[in-house]
């Protein structure tokens, strides 16, 4: 994770 924003658009919907 360095200064890709995958983490976030995986973790996103989940916390939805």
């Amino acid at each position: 994770i360095t200064g890709q924003p995958s983490v976030l658009y995986y973790a996103a919907p989940i916390l939805q």
